[in-house]
């Protein structure tokens, strides 16, 4: 019997996000002294997630139920320095967290091949590991990676919520700075993704990562020997009014195999437009 039809049916509340939490096997990766923790949800062929910056799991917490449907074992650790992980002495960026990620591979994976999906920075990582890795992926899919050398048309301001009087005004930047760089519509904007937001900025240890900034995963890709996917929405902050040369960039690059444009969706488009991004990952995993 399928354990899919135990899993929350849509991810709106708090309530839904605890349930579905409470249905992953915790796996602990020791690294130097310190716990690196992977939640893992399903059982089938494995498959890898990486979150974004200032994330944790929960950046795909709408999409893990589709992907258990699809007879894959979800791995998703909470890179160093985020979430629940613990924070290495030394690791500043994500190429650092990704080499001790790779240290998981032989223990959770052995004689195994993945497929590996990384969320914006957790893209980077995706592709460092498999640059590192590249017999033991099958595939690899980017959504809304930066570090392409492209940089945005407009100024993207995000709101210093540290220096905050109080927590109202500190979730109202919160909140204005999920418009600025995360969400497309106003409506996307709920209590659940405030709370997930939130929770998430409260434990990111790697404020000063720069990577980001560089042309760190096109340089990857350019010489990547996996076949790689990208989805993308119409209206991610990072390339609004752009798109057409992050196309041109993708498409002169071997292994690039698609890249899909979701209408109306901001940056955390995975989350925003989760019905379209699952029916992608249907298309490209089956």
């Amino acid at each position: 019997m399928s354990l899919v039809q135990f899993y929350p049916n849509v991810i709106d509340s708090s309530s839904d996000l605890v349930k579905l939490e409470s249905l992953s096997c915790i796996h602990k990766q020791d690294f130097e002294g310190n716990q690196i923790i992977w939640r893992v949800w399903g059982q089938g062929s494995p498959l890898v997630l990486l979150h974004g910056g200032s994330g944790s799991w929960n950046h795909w917490c709408r999409n893990i139920k589709t992907l258990i449907g699809l007879q894959r074992q979800v791995w998703i650790p909470d890179i160093p320095c985020f979430g629940d992980s613990d924070a290495p002495d030394g690791v500043v960026d994500i190429d650092q967290a990704s080499e001790v990620l790779l240290n998981a591979f032989d223990k959770f994976f052995p004689e195994k091949k993945i497929d590996l999906i990384g969320f914006s920075m957790g893209s980077m990582g995706a592709g460092y590991i498999a640059k590192k890795l590249p017999e033991r992926i099958n595939q690899l899919l980017l959504v809304a990676p930066p570090a392409l050398g492209i940089s945005p048309l407009e100024s993207i301001v995000i709101e210093d919520w540290t220096t905050a009087s109080d927590t109202q005004s500190r979730d109202q930047r919160i909140r204005n700075n999920l418009s600025s760089l995360m969400l497309w519509s106003e409506a996307a904007i709920t209590d659940l993704s405030l709370d997930i937001h939130r929770e998430n900025l409260l434990k990111d240890r790697m404020r000063k990562r720069k990577i980001y900034k560089t042309d760190f995963l096109m340089d990857i890709l350019k010489k990547l020997e996996v076949p790689f996917y990208c989805i993308l929405g119409s209206q991610d902050a990072l390339y609004r009014g752009n798109l057409e040369m992050v196309k041109s960039a993708l498409v002169a690059i071997e292994m690039n195999q698609s890249l899909d444009l979701i209408e109306d969706a901001g940056h955390w488009v995975q989350f925003e437009k989760s019905t379209q991004f699952n029916e992608i990952l249907k298309r490209i995993l089956v």
